[in-house]
């Protein structure tokens, strides 16, 4: 009886959490930009949150999730003046735009976080050598559910926006205009060839390796 009750708060709370996600979006700095912006740095391309909210108004309902003021020197979200403020988010579909969230809900939103910067990381196509390149990610990162986000903070005022559009339309590829991938052009040479076959060898190896621990054992 109680593990059932459990399944069924389980079941609510994540539901609910699912559809105001839908229809609530929050944008942050990272802890690195805010430091960087605290210490006024000039070496630093963060944006701080008046250059944000110029372009992307905050839409929240800032005189019960918070407002906005100088705390230690920059611009932030004030904590929230009702403790249940979240409640006027999950009764309603419209659309909030949440600049530098309240910490309580960004749980339950799409977020985009501007860090201080993307390096290259690997995509699907790293793995695979095509037409002597390889392919990699940059300049903004993406979760499989197409909740969370992260952009640079170099390319942040071309991105930004297209992310925002991107996530509302379920990271569909045709609802993005920028580029997220570049290649890496793989110069032919003999002993590049050679490592290239020993590299797939060992892969080749691996993977059977793996196929008869999981089927046979491993001993």
């Amino acid at each position: 009886m109680w593990t059932l009750a459990l399944l069924v708060i389980l079941v609510l709370t994540f539901s609910i959490g699912s559809a105001e996600a839908h229809h609530n979006l929050g944008i942050r700095l990272s802890d690195t930009c805010l430091t960087l912006i605290k210490l006024n740095t000039s070496q630093t391309d963060c944006p701080t949150y008046e250059e944000i909210l110029m372009i992307y108004p905050d839409t929240s309902k800032r005189d019960i999730s918070g407002d906005f003021a100088m705390i230690d020197g920059v611009l932030q979200r004030e904590p929230p003046q009702l403790a249940k403020h979240f409640e006027f988010y999950r009764n309603n579909s419209d659309e909030h735009l949440f600049i530098d969230p309240p910490i309580d809900r960004t749980f339950a939103m799409d977020m985009i976080v501007i860090e201080t910067q993307i390096p290259t990381y690997k995509v699907k196509g790293s793995y695979v050598v095509a037409n002597d390149t390889i392919t990699f990610g940059h300049s903004r990162m993406m979760d499989r559910a197409c909740q969370n986000a992260a952009i640079g903070a170099d390319i942040w005022l071309a991105y930004l926006g297209d992310t925002i559009h991107y996530m509302k339309n379920d990271c569909e590829e045709e609802f993005t205009a920028v580029s997220t991938l570049s290649q890496m052009l793989l110069f032919p040479s003999e002993v590049g060839d050679k490592m290239l076959n020993q590299w797939y060898q060992m892969q080749k190896w691996l993977e059977e390796m793996t196929e008869k621990c999981l089927t046979r054992g491993c001993i």
